[in-house]
């Protein structure tokens, strides 16, 4: 959070960070770090603003770059994402952030919505 600077929140964004019980978290495929680390997650997430009504337009390219780093460090520390945040996410990525469980995920959305036509912009399936 140190490295943080006025322009990565803006005036009116804000962070979230607070601490969950991984016990509590029940939900098939809401990834967490390994059960060996505790029964203590955290969720960190950055809800920027941009200072003007029409940010410049380096704004939103930066801000991605910032995001993607952001989420590399707290993979680097066996950290997952929680996918509400704007960070943009390869098949790849979809695919190491589910890990064991990719295959019967994808299995379900096979088996679920067979038209695609649920979240088809996040490009997790072709």
């Amino acid at each position: 959070m140190q490295t943080l600077t006025p322009r990565d929140v803006g005036p009116t964004g804000f962070l979230l960070l607070f601490p969950l019980r991984r016990s509590k978290l029940t939900r098939p495929f809401f990834r967490v770090t390994d059960e060996d680390e505790g029964d203590w997650v955290y969720l960190f997430d950055l809800l920027t603003a941009s200072a003007t009504a029409v940010p410049d337009s380096g704004f939103i390219p930066e801000m991605l770059l910032r995001n993607r780093r952001l989420y590399e460090k707290g993979r680097a520390v066996d950290g997952t994402r929680y996918p509400i945040g704007a960070i943009e996410f390869s098949r790849g990525d979809w695919q190491r952030q589910y890990g064991d469980e990719w295959e019967e995920f994808a299995e379900r959305k096979r088996r679920f919505d067979p038209d695609n036509i649920l979240t088809p912009g996040p490009g997790i399936f072709p």
